[in-house]
Parts: C-alpha cells; structure tokens; sequence
C-alpha cells in the first residue's frame, strides 16, 4: 500500500491505478476503460453505454451519405438515449454530423429544394436550427444560405415592414428554422 492509497494494474493498459475516494470515477486514467477498481455493474453499464454509442456513430454516418428514411429519427433517438451523452458532447457530435452532410450539398454552391428539405429533416432530428448553426460555423451558413438562394429557395418575410404591389414578395436576408 502506498501513501496515496491501494493500487492495482489496470486490466487493459496494465498500468498502475490508484483507489479513488470517489467510487463513480471507475475508469482507467490512462486508457479510459474500466480500471481495476470498477464493479461488475459498472463494466456492464459502461459497456452497453459504449455500443450504444457506436450504434449511434454507425447511425449519424449513415446519414450523412444518404437521405434519411422516416425510421431512422427514432432508431437515432434510442440509440442517443442509451449513450449517455452530456449536452455538450451531444452539441459537438451533432453539429460535426450536420457538417458532414451539408459541406458536399453546397460543394457546387446550389442547394436544391430536394437537399433542402432534407437538411431540414436532418436538422429537426438532430435538434438542430439556422441560429445554433450561424453561432457554430459562420462560414458554414454563409454558404447554405447562398447555395439555397442559387438553388432558386428565397427566403420570404412573413410580417415585412413595407407596401407591397401586388404578386410582389419580400426577401429576407436572415434564414429562419424550418
């Protein structure tokens, strides 16, 4: 026994683990797998938590090369539920997959009305709207928005502050949540 405490060899890495006071904080510091001290229920919850993330990885790649079939949204949501991701980890995840599957819609720079819709689609399941990505990646939405607007999808004002004639419409220059 050592002044800090018991040690153990980590069964993965084999490096020396210290005892934690703490008995929530069951993983290896060095290779982030259950360490010598974790219990049995521990290493099975982390385990199902590990393949329900890679469930849920497997998931978000899948659609980011393809449209996203109707039931997908809630096989998406069991798998994310079972993940046991914090709202940041969640935040990043969701924006880089959005990022995946936007960046080669808008490599030509014309969005159709078809990729469009299924942006939107792919946004609405992932919690995802125009405001959260402008803060994120201003770039990013820079590009959609010129890409849509080249791809003949004007953004209208419902409320606008002028007269209009008649058939005439207002553009905005502010994408709203679809």
């Amino acid at each position: 026994m050592t002044l800090f405490g018991p040690k153990k060899p980590c069964p993965h890495c084999g490096r020396e683990v210290r005892k934690l006071g703490d008995p929530e904080r069951f993983l290896c510091p060095h290779c982030g797998q259950p360490g010598p001290w974790a219990s049995g229920a521990q290493v099975s919850t982390w385990s199902s938590q590990q393949s329900a993330r890679a469930r849920y990885g497997e998931l978000l790649a899948q659609m980011t090369v393809r449209a996203l079939p109707a039931g997908d949204g809630q096989a998406l949501a069991q798998a994310r539920a079972a993940a046991g991701y914090t709202s940041e980890e969640m935040s990043h995840i969701h924006l880089q997959a959005f990022e995946q599957k936007a960046l080669p819609m808008v490599a030509d720079d014309l969005l159709t009305p078809e990729e469009g819709a299924d942006l939107s689609s792919v946004m609405t399941v992932l919690g995802l709207d125009w405001n959260v990505i402008a803060r994120a990646d201003r770039q990013l939405y820079d590009r959609l928005f010129v890409s849509s607007i080249n791809g003949g999808q004007l953004p209208e004002v419902s409320s606008p502050h002028i007269l209009q004639k008649k058939g005439e419409s207002c553009i905005s220059n502010v994408r709203r949540a679809s």
